[in-house]
């Protein structure tokens, strides 16, 4: 079967004190759209089969959890027109197979998801949009899942 990819992010998350082996997860803007992984031996330069990690998921825009096992991504919800779709999902990867499971999502109240970030010490996320408020702050919980006691910055000023 062929697959195209978007490589719009790529995350990277190690399944072992050895920096040989890691795991890529792959945004796709397939139809439907998804999140693939594969493995990737940096000591040979090959990559393993690509697999779907969590399907119908539309995002482009993915960051890990620098301390747990946790994928988060940005991502624009399925909505009536014209309404805020933006929102982050938070997945618990598991480790040998690369396999999503949501933890649960938080709504930006915002469209167009630009860029998402997780602070060094994994208790807050950061996601810049396009277009409408600016930039959202999600706090997150020692489990890495994520609040819903989130915060807005509205931008202003023109381009």
């Amino acid at each position: 079967m062929f697959r195209l990819f978007v490589l719009l992010t790529v995350a990277t998350w190690m399944t072992s004190a050895q920096a040989e082996q890691q795991r890529l997860f792959i945004a796709s803007a397939g139809k439907p759209s998804s999140i693939e992984t594969c493995t990737f031996d940096s000591e040979t330069g090959q990559f393993g089969e690509v697999t779907t990690a969590v399907a119908d998921v539309q995002t482009g825009f993915m960051a890990l959890h620098p301390k747990l096992p946790i994928l988060y991504a940005a991502v624009a919800e399925k909505v009536p027109r014209g309404q805020m779709n933006g929102a982050v999902y938070a997945y618990r990867i598991n480790a040998e197979t690369g396999e999503l499971k949501q933890l649960g999502s938080v709504s930006t109240g915002d469209m167009g998801n630009t860029h998402i970030e997780v602070a060094a010490n994994g208790q807050f996320l950061a996601v810049c949009h396009y277009g409408g408020v600016g930039t959202t702050l999600v706090p997150l919980m020692p489990d890495g899942s994520l609040s819903r006691k989130i915060s807005r910055q509205k931008h202003e000023g023109s381009r």
